[in-house]
């Protein structure tokens, strides 16, 4: 294994403890500057904020305890091992005669994909700013999650139930957030 390759494994080996540090960072220098806020504007920073720091910094001690799977050390043994866990078969000589080669995504259809997530971001941002957060979101979760996770209804349900319990019981009954109701229910009323 050449220079290059024993840099990659070790980078492969300590990207999610760094990555866990960097976020664990982040997340705690904005809670502790949430404290020097008013009573009501630290709420929710501290209320979110606060178990985040602690389930972070569980992350991180999880990540540096564990040991790496020397068998990953090598390019072809992580293939081997990452076509073993997807329970892909090695092809034969008569499938691979037989078979039609699968051609690889276009460029295309990636920067399609990149489109259209750039197109449901602005349609949520449209959608808040017309009709308000609540109504918004739920729908926007569940249409989300029919579209593309293809989930059952009683699934989806359950979500918008979930989101609107969140939204309303929790933001707007116990911490006393204000929303934004959007400029359609502003003009209508």
């Amino acid at each position: 294994m050449g220079g290059h390759e024993v840099a990659a494994v070790g980078l492969r080996r300590w990207t999610p403890l760094i990555f866990a540090l960097a976020l664990l960072a982040a997340v705690g220098w904005m809670v502790f500057v949430a404290l020097d806020f008013s009573e009501q504007a630290r709420r929710i920073p501290l209320v979110i904020g606060g178990p985040t720091v602690a389930l972070i910094a569980m992350q991180v001690i999880r990540v540096a305890a564990s040991r790496p799977d020397p068998s990953l050390e090598d390019d072809t043994e992580l293939a081997r091992h990452a076509s073993e866990a997807a329970h892909v078969p090695e092809p034969t000589a008569t499938a691979a005669a037989t078979e039609q080669p699968v051609a690889a995504p276009s460029r295309r259809a990636e920067g399609t994909t990149g489109l259209k997530s750039i197109g449901w971001v602005l349609f949520l941002g449209v959608s808040v700013l017309l009709v308000g957060l609540l109504p918004t979101v739920p729908l926007f979760a569940a249409v989300f999650m029919r579209r593309y996770g293809r989930e059952p209804w009683w699934l989806i349900g359950l979500t918008v139930a979930g989101t609107l319990a969140v939204i309303y019981g929790f933001f707007i009954r116990v911490l006393e957030v204000r929303i934004f109701n959007g400029y359609l229910w502003e003009w209508l009323s």
